[in-house]
């Protein structure tokens, strides 16, 4: 199958989904769109092992969008799109990982706490 990679750059004009940018339809479709934000394109070819190798160095950081499309020799297209990032912090996200690990904490004092073996003292025998 003919496998073709672009890389965009995400200027935060694209529909979401879920939270995410996704490119439309008309969008992928329109030279007009992609190719003032293409950061790099690869154009189709077939990969006979199925598997291919791709690099890229970011001069910039910011926020990109990776477009894989492939076509098969019935003419069915399959487009992937996957948003991500290059040097941008989880700045966003520490506290979600700060209560994952509180969580995690308080998960552990409660199963410790709970099944420690309270110490039976024996009564004391009259003498």
């Amino acid at each position: 199958m003919l496998t073709e990679i672009r890389l965009i750059k995400d200027e935060g004009n694209h529909t979401t989904m879920n939270g995410l940018p996704f490119l439309t339809d008309a969008e992928l479709g329109s030279p007009q769109v992609l190719d003032p934000v293409t950061i790099t394109h690869v154009l189709p070819q077939k990969y006979p092992t199925g598997t291919l190798t791709f690099e890229h160095t970011f001069p910039e950081t910011g926020k990109f969008i990776g477009i894989v499309t492939v076509k098969n020799a019935h003419g069915q297209t399959y487009v992937s799109q996957f948003p991500f990032s290059v040097g941008q912090g989880f700045g966003k996200s520490i506290g979600i990982y700060v209560s994952m690990v509180g969580v995690l904490a308080a998960g552990v004092f409660l199963i410790w706490h709970l099944g420690r073996k309270q110490k039976l003292i024996p009564p004391k025998k009259p003498v």
